[in-house]
């Protein structure tokens, strides 16, 4: 093949692999052997195609080593999922309405408000 191929090939994997989440290539570049992999096809691509086409496959693997780190990082979080149901909603509402309501009736009533008309019930 020819050198511009590789290489075309090598930067249309690296475009690949940086938009896609593929599981089974990340968890295989991250064992022993895929990593042995890996050295054995760059050595190769360096030796026979030039040393762009090497630094694109050790950007590839890089890559897929970052990726597969990335990925344990932010597995180890625990998932804090709340639920908010219509009627939690409807409760907090009701709370709120009614807090509020206190706050205006206790504020007209502390200045001045019986003169207004604003009467002053007790809770």
């Amino acid at each position: 093949m020819n050198k511009l191929y590789i290489e075309i090939l090598l930067v249309f994997l690296l475009f690949l692999t940086i938009h896609t989440k593929c599981k089974k290539i990340i968890d295989f570049s991250n064992t022993a052997l895929g990593k042995a992999f890996a050295l054995l096809i760059i050595f190769l691509l360096t030796e026979n195609y030039g040393l762009h086409s090497g630094f694109l496959a050790a950007l590839l693997l890089i890559l897929l080593l970052y990726k597969s780190d990335f990925q344990e990082f932010f597995s180890n979080f625990p998932t804090n999922d709340v639920i908010i149901t219509r009627e939690d909603l409807f409760h907090l509402e009701r709370k709120l309405r009614e807090q509020s309501e206190r706050q205006t009736l206790s504020a007209s009533c502390a200045y001045g408000g019986e003169r207004f008309g604003a009467v002053h019930r007790p809770f």
